[in-house]
C-alpha cells in the first residue's frame, strides 16, 4: 500500500515536532495538541520550535564560552602566582647558596 506524499509530510512533520519538544523539554500534550492541524500549521509550529532550540543553543555556547574564558583567567592566574612564587624560592635558594659559600 502506497501512502500519499501528504502522508509522509503529516508524519515527518509530527516527527519534528515531537523532537522538537523533547529538545526543548516540552510536554507530550504540546504535540498532541497540534496533531490535528493542518500540516501547513504545524510546519510553522515546527520552525518555531527550531527557532527557540537554535537561540537555546546559541545561548548555551555563549554561556559555556563565558565559562570557558573564566576558568582560563582563573588558570593564567594561578600560573602567574606559581612563577611568582617560584622565582621567589630560586631567589631564596640563590641567596642560602650566597650565605653558605661565605661561610666556608
Amino acid at each position: 500500500e502506497r501512502r500519499s506524499e501528504a502522508s509522509l509530510l503529516s508524519e515527518g512533520v509530527d516527527g519534528l515536532v515531537s523532537a522538537l519538544c523533547r529538545w526543548l523539554n516540552l510536554p507530550e500534550s504540546f504535540v498532541s495538541a497540534t496533531r490535528d492541524t493542518p500540516t501547513t500549521h504545524r510546519l510553522q509550529v515546527a520552525k518555531r520550535l527550531m527557532e527557540e532550540w537554535c537561540a537555546r543553543q546559541d545561548g548555551e555556547r555563549e554561556q559555556e564560552g563565558r565559562a570557558r574564558q573564566a576558568l582560563e583567567a582563573k588558570v593564567r592566574e594561578w600560573a602567574d602566582a606559581c612563577e611568582g612564587q617560584a622565582a621567589k624560592t630560586r631567589e631564596a635558594e640563590h641567596s642560602l647558596r650566597l650565605a653558605s659559600s661565605s661561610y666556608e
